[in-house]
């Protein structure tokens, strides 16, 4: 699954990498992005990039219920097109959310370690995504995304069992928000990530959304920087 993830970059770096309209991106570094936040996303046509935050967290047009929301932030690639939560906007409203890492959580006998997971040649990809949006009564809208997973690759398969569909490549990126592109092209793009990886143990910090800060994704020493009680020397 992918429940925490950063994008640390500056906003004038997102409008460069996605071509944007100048003054259409808004966005400082996050070190702890997490559900039921507004995130960067991208939109398009796999030529011309539109940027908005939508809510992580993922509601159907046709729902009456927001208080799922929160659970359905991931969607899995296996059943995505068949699931009547998610097939509409896999076919439809496909969407990339950049990010520079992700955090996930290692299960040791201390308990579970956040690990913060990078690409050493790419520092900055995409999650594929899909979104929607829906009209309140009150004519107010609420547009919503979540992060599409896939089985762990070799490296992942030592930390989780699942992990982000990560697009690092343009060519993959344009295609998933290519409304023509084909259904078996999709089906290939949502594999487990084949480039290099990295990952590294982060304080517990991470665990709380209430901690947006660079701290977040320091790398730390188990053996000097980190209590018995599993959080970072120094807090209280």
């Amino acid at each position: 699954m992918c429940g925490r993830f950063l994008l640390t970059v500056e906003g004038e770096t997102l409008q460069d990498y996605y071509k944007l309209e100048p003054g259409t991106v808004e966005h400082r570094p996050r070190y702890n992005i997490a559900p039921g936040q507004d995130v960067p996303v991208i939109t398009g046509n796999g030529q011309k990039h539109a940027f908005s935050l939508m809510r992580w967290g993922f509601v159907p047009r046709w729902s009456r219920d927001d208080s799922a929301a929160r659970r359905l932030i991931n969607a899995r690639a296996e059943t995505i097109d068949r699931k009547p939560f998610f097939r509409e906007s896999f076919l439809w409203r496909r969407c990339l959310i950049p990010a520079d890492g992700f955090y996930e959580w290692k299960r040791t006998g201390r308990g579970k370690q956040p690990m913060c997971i990078r690409l050493p040649d790419r520092p900055l990809f995409a999650f594929a995504g899909i979104w929607d949006y829906r009209t309140g009564t009150e004519g107010t809208r609420l547009s919503s995304c979540c992060i599409v997973t896939t089985a762990a690759n070799d490296f992942m398969r030592e930390i989780h069992d699942r992990m982000p569909v990560i697009l690092a490549d343009r060519e993959e990126q344009r295609a998933w928000l290519d409304p023509a592109a084909p259904a078996e092209v999709l089906k290939e793009i949502m594999r487990p990530y084949e480039g290099e990886m990295a990952a590294y143990p982060v304080s517990r910090l991470v665990n709380s959304p209430d901690f947006d800060s660079p701290e977040c994704a320091r790398r730390i020493d188990l053996t000097s920087d980190f209590r018995d009680d599993g959080w970072p020397s120094g807090f209280r």
